[in-house]
Order: structure tokens, then C-alpha cells, then sequence
């Protein structure tokens, strides 16, 4: 049978276009509990407006994270990353709107630090790019670090369309975000093929709109316990490296 001829590819960027090494986090410790994350270098910031212990201000601030779930994560609304600081502010009854901005400089530095290019990407996007149009179709919670990252990976002028959560206001799987950048691709949902990471994001998300999928496992550790906790609409197509869509794409 035929491979179908898409005319356009829609690309996840974290995990699928560059890696995001999250497990590289520096580790911290609040009392007897180690965690990872920018938390530490936030409350190096924070120090300069507010006199919280770090095990105090890592409470407030996953105090804080946790009343914004309900209108954001929980129905897969982005949070930016400002807006997310700018809650946290007042929380703690600071009105300066420098610190929200401190904040996310340096938690966006943190994260963006942790993306690793991959050697073969440029030339296979580059190829991909020179048959069919391409897009980015990704969450993340601040546009300019996302647009950032995929610069500093040499990939940002083979895409047309870059859609970003933070900017649409929508998270995969949600349908809306899929249809932005199909409209910014001028195509029809059958005529695109999604590429990601996630299960539940990318391939439900996508499948449901009615695009086709590739599931890239490069990242996944488990991907056989990946498929038995999920119940979505199969991918259809599995690739392991970009360099597979060549041969899909044809």
C-alpha cells in the first residue's frame, strides 16, 4: 500500500526537534526532601525583595502554583511563565513588577540551558524543509525562549509557522492549538503529519483533530509501559530518529 503524500509537517519542539534535559536540573534540598528544579537560583533573585528561607519561599511558591492548576493545566490552558511569577508576587505582597520579570529571566535561563541539539536534525529538517512546508506545534510557557532555543539549534528558518502554547493560550492536546497551525500552514487536518513525543499530547491531541502522527521514542524510557498507560487513538506511524520521516515523507 501507498504511503499517503502529506503536504505539510507539524513538529513538537522539546523532546522531538531538540532535547530538553530536565533531569539535569540542579538538585536541592528543602529539609529531608531533595528536589530538582530552578528553585534555588529563584530564590537567589527573590532575595532581593523578599527575606523567605528557601524552604519558605519554595512553599509559597508551589503554594502559589497549585491555585492557578484549576484555570490553567487542569483544562490545558498555557500559564506563562510571567504571569505565573506575576501571581506569585502578589501573593507574597510585592507589587514591583521586577521581580515577576527577575523571576522568569532566570528560571527561563535555567530551562533553555538544558536543550541539547541534535547532529543530524539541520540536515534532516533541511530536507524535509526543501519538500513540504513545516511547522512548530509545541507547549511551552515563554515564547521567546522557545523561538530562542530553536535558533540557537539552527533550525528557525525552516519553519514557516511556529505555534507556541504560551502565544495561543492553548495546550496540547487541545484542539485549538492544532487548528491554529494548520491554518498557519494552509492545510487541511488530513493532509498534515504530526511529530512529538507525547502520547497523550501529540498523538491523542493531533488524532483528534484528524492529522496523522509520529510518535518519536528517542526520549521516552518506557516505551512499552508509554503504550499500556494510554488509551488515545494509536500513532501512525513509531520512529526512534527524525531522519525515519524521509522515508515516510518520500
Amino acid at each position: 500500500m501507498a504511503r499517503p503524500a502529506f503536504r505539510a509537517l507539524s513538529f513538537d519542539l522539546f523532546d522531538t526537534l531538540v532535547d530538553l534535559r530536565m533531569e539535569d536540573l540542579p538538585e536541592f534540598r528543602v529539609g529531608e526532601r531533595s528536589m530538582r528544579g530552578t528553585h534555588a537560583d529563584l530564590h537567589r533573585v527573590a532575595s532581593g525583595w523578599i527575606g523567605l528561607e528557601l524552604a519558605e519561599f519554595v512553599a509559597s511558591l508551589l503554594a502559589s502554583d497549585k491555585e492557578l492548576w484549576e484555570s490553567t493545566y487542569k483544562v490545558d490552558r498555557e500559564l506563562p511563565t510571567l504571569d505565573r511569577f506575576a501571581h506569585f508576587a502578589t501573593r507574597i505582597g510585592v507589587s514591583d513588577a521586577a521581580l515577576p520579570a527577575a523571576l522568569c529571566d532566570a528560571h527561563m535561563s535555567g530551562i533553555a540551558a538544558l536543550s541539547r541539539e541534535l547532529p543530524n536534525h539541520r540536515d534532516v529538517i533541511g530536507r524535509l524543509g526543501a519538500r513540504v512546508p513545516l511547522a512548530v506545534c509545541s507547549n511551552f510557557s515563554h515564547t521567546p525562549t522557545a523561538l530562542a532555543v530553536l535558533e540557537g539549534a539552527g533550525l528557525g528558518a525552516a519553519f514557516g509557522a511556529v505555534v507556541i502554547s504560551d502565544q495561543s493560550g492553548f495546550r496540547k492536546p487541545r484542539a485549538e492549538i492544532f487548528r491554529e497551525t494548520l491554518a498557519k500552514l494552509g492545510a487541511t487536518a488530513a493532509e498534515v503529519l504530526h511529530v512529538g513525543d507525547r502520547l497523550d499530547a501529540d498523538v491523542r491531541g493531533a488524532a483528534d483533530v484528524g492529522m496523522a502522527t509520529a510518535w518519536i521514542t528517542r526520549r521516552v524510557k518506557h516505551v512499552d509501559t508509554a503504550l499500556e498507560r494510554y488509551d488515545g487513538p494509536a500513532p501512525t506511524y513509531t520512529i526512534s530518529d527524525l531522519e525515519e520521516l524521509l522515508t515516510i515523507v518520500g
